[in-house]
């Protein structure tokens, strides 16, 4: 799943927007400003659930990405995003896969996030293209989404 948040995180990065992984020698602490996007299959992880806890103690908000919506994590969460798919790692569920540990939930997490940004895609494009053209031209744009500070922190 790392694998995933990391190209997530690239993404947004692409679009011009601010994002760390946690873990990685660049990202800042979390503030209250800030979203902590949580991706955890079973939403148990002993470590992962510690960060949730404590961005949410800073007053950072929660997105939570998971198999088991009713979880440690879960009950952090200010946004849940289920997602049904089998895998082996996680105890009691029922959907079956052949494929091995969590690489169902895994995939699903990458056509999950590749949907996101192809829906910011049209959100951002005025965003985008002001910024090419105040390079290009030294005026100042102001594009209609007010994107001041959206630092997203990607947390697996």
């Amino acid at each position: 799943s790392l694998l995933m948040v990391k190209c997530f995180a690239m993404r947004l990065i692409q679009f011009g927007l601010t994002a760390f992984v946690v873990g990685e020698t660049t990202t800042p602490s979390i503030t209250a400003d800030d979203l902590l996007i949580v991706v955890s299959g079973s939403g148990e992880t002993g470590t992962i659930a510690l960060m949730a806890k404590k961005a949410k103690s800073i007053g950072a908000k929660l997105a939570f990405i998971t198999i088991v919506p009713d979880s440690t994590i879960g009950r952090l969460a200010d946004l849940i995003i289920p997602i049904e798919a089998g895998s082996t790692k996680v105890a009691g569920n029922q959907k079956t896969t052949i494929q091995l540990g969590g690489s169902r939930f895994e995939l699903s997490v990458l056509l999950l996030l590749e949907a996101i940004v192809m829906g910011l895609t049209e959100e951002l494009k005025w965003h985008l293209f002001c910024r090419f053209r105040t390079y290009i031209t030294y005026t100042v744009q102001e594009p209609p989404l007010n994107i001041r500070r959206w630092t997203t922190f990607l947390l697996l």
